[in-house]
C-alpha cells in the first residue's frame, strides 16, 4: 500500500437537542472527537475512535502518531434515576468542498444509563471515520448531536 498524503482529520463535537433534555438536567462537553491524523493510500479506509477511548483503522487509513480523542460529557440529574442515549445515524465531515462521512456512532453506556447517588453521570461517545481511495489532504470538522432523556 501506498502512501500519498497525511491528512489532519479532525472532528469538533457539539451538543444540539437540548429541547430534549428534561427539566433540571444538564449537559457539559468535557472533551471533543478527535480522529487525529490519519494518512490515507489508493485504498479506501476507515479509522474508529471507541467510546472506551482505543483508536483502530482498517482499509488503506493508516493512524499517525498523534492525538485521538473520544467524546466525553457529564450528564447531571436527578439521583438514581435512569436516562436514555440518543446518538445520530451518521453525520459529514467538511473541509471547504471536501467531506467524509462518520457514522457507527457507539456510547458508554450504550443506549441508557442510571445517573449516581449524586444525580452525575460520565458518557463516552466514539464513531467510524470513512476515507475514500486519496481523500483530499486537510483539516475536516462537523458536529453531532446527543440527546439524553429521562426514561
Amino acid at each position: 500500500m501506498q502512501l500519498r498524503n497525511c491528512r489532519a482529520i479532525l472532528m469538533a463535537t457539539a451538543l444540539l437537542g437540548a429541547v430534549a433534555v428534561a427539566f433540571g438536567q444538564t449537559v457539559q462537553t468535557n472533551t471533543d472527537l478527535t480522529f487525529g491524523k490519519i494518512a490515507t493510500s489508493d485504498t479506501a479506509g476507515t479509522a474508529t475512535v471507541s467510546p472506551l477511548g482505543t483508536r483502530t483503522s482498517s482499509g488503506g487509513a493508516m493512524p499517525v502518531t498523534s492525538s485521538f480523542t473520544r467524546a466525553s460529557f457529564t450528564i447531571s440529574g436527578t439521583p438514581n434515576v435512569t436516562f436514555a442515549i440518543l446518538l445520530p445515524t451518521s453525520e459529514p465531515l467538511i473541509n471547504g468542498t471536501a467531506g467524509l462521512t462518520v457514522d457507527t456512532f457507539q456510547s458508554l453506556p450504550s443506549g441508557t444509563g442510571t445517573f449516581d447517588g449524586s444525580g452525575s453521570r460520565d458518557l463516552f461517545v466514539g464513531a467510524t471515520l470513512h476515507l475514500a481511495a486519496n481523500q483530499a489532504r486537510g483539516a475536516y470538522s462537523g458536529s453531532f448531536e446527543v440527546t439524553v432523556t429521562y426514561n
